[in-house]
């Protein structure tokens, strides 16, 4: 039993949470991009303008914890500055403190509804705890006041398309791309939207548009090669992977991608050198530790297989696929008790057809004993 093969891309921007989707990202939040701003002087009052003036310099420099001490010493002074109360949420946004986040942007928008940018923050938060329709209403605010905010409507976009409303993210990337024709962010992600209700003519037809735009930009052949292993062209997407991987040889995933596509041209020897090199990236890929495992095993390397299909269980031990496929490589190597307790373990996890294997292995082996 194969654990299904997964392609993932590399790139898909997190433009809205500082945590990522998928691999490391080279791209920052598009919400939180705007830098942290202060109130004309005036606005404050005593001190707290200073240590505002003080976190935004500690702010902009990436303490962010310093920063956050600083705006705190503001609101001691004045709890109702909304300057310090936005920035505060803004920075601890950046450091994954969204609950945090939510009550000092909850605060700011109270004392001033008409803020945008603390509904773009809050947004972010929101986001952060899973809270997607809260923070596709907050988006919606700020998109009523400025239809033309093209940042938004990319991270509205993106939040669509975590709650599965593909059809939604292409409609807003749509958007972007009605007032900035060139927008290769919303071209490359509305072709990831394409790829996953698998329209993948239609996916290759924006990547292919990205390439015009910029060639040197991998993550469009990244998404060619994606979205033609989903047409099965797996000789076509072996060749857009090798010119991603030329532009960016770092990029963990599509040495994974490409491998899934010498595991189905039945190159299983290139298969695993691709998730080998996926692994040396990213220690902790367990889809590369059982796709080189199955590798493995369809080579007779049985010994090899269990060592991959252990390690990915120690990266997730809840994968009910896993345990059956290391109970086969057990079973290879006549590690009867092994495959018998991998295989119980696969079964307790939902996997039913490990069931036939116990009544026919595990409950034979009791018999005799």
């Amino acid at each position: 039993m194969h654990k299904q093969v997964t392609t993932i891309f590399a790139s898909i921007i997190s433009l809205i949470s500082v945590g990522d989707l998928v691999g490391n990202r080279s791209f920052i939040p598009v919400l939180n991009t705007m830098p942290a701003y202060a109130a004309p002087k005036e606005a404050s009052i005593g001190t707290a303008y200073s240590y505002t003036m003080q976190a935004i310099d500690k702010h902009r420099k990436g303490d962010y914890s310093g920063a956050i001490i600083d705006y705190t010493k503001a609101l001691e002074i004045d709890p109702n500055y909304t300057y310090a109360l936005h920035n505060r949420g803004f920075a601890k946004n950046i450091i994954g403190d969204y609950e945090g986040a939510l009550i000092d942007l909850n605060k700011a928008i109270k004392l001033d509804p008409k803020d945008i940018n603390s509904y773009k923050s809050r947004a972010v938060a929101k986001d952060g705890l899973g809270d997607y329709e809260g923070a596709i209403l907050d988006i919606n605010f700020v998109v009523n006041i400025n239809p033309k905010d093209l940042r938004a409507i990319i991270s509205r976009g993106q939040i669509k398309s975590k709650i599965n409303d593909h059809s939604g993210s292409i409609k807003d990337y749509s958007r972007v791309l009605e007032l900035d024709p060139n927008n290769k962010d919303a071209i490359y992600l509305r072709g990831v939207e394409k790829y996953k209700l698998k329209n993948y003519p239609e996916a290759i037809d924006d990547f292919n548009i990205g390439i015009k735009l910029d060639p040197q930009d991998y993550r469009f052949f990244e998404g060619l090669g994606v979205s033609k292993f989903g047409l099965k062209d797996f000789l076509g997407s072996m060749k857009d992977y090798a010119i991603a991987l030329e532009i960016n040889p770092k990029i963990s995933t599509i040495y994974y991608s490409r491998g899934n596509s010498r595991m189905e041209l039945k190159d299983f020897e290139g298969a695993i050198s691709d998730f080998s090199k996926a692994i040396e990236i990213n220690p902790n890929y367990e889809n590369a530790y059982v796709n080189r495992g199955i590798s493995r095993k369809n080579i007779k390397d049985f010994k090899g297989s269990i060592i991959d299909y252990e390690k990915a269980l120690s990266i997730n031990s809840k994968d009910a696929i896993t345990f059956h496929n290391l109970a086969l490589s057990k079973k290879e190597i006549e590690d009867i008790d092994g495959a018998c307790l991998a295989m119980e373990k696969s079964l307790s996890l939902g996997n039913k057809l490990a069931s036939k294997f116990i009544d026919n292995e595990c409950k034979e082996k009791l018999e005799h004993a």
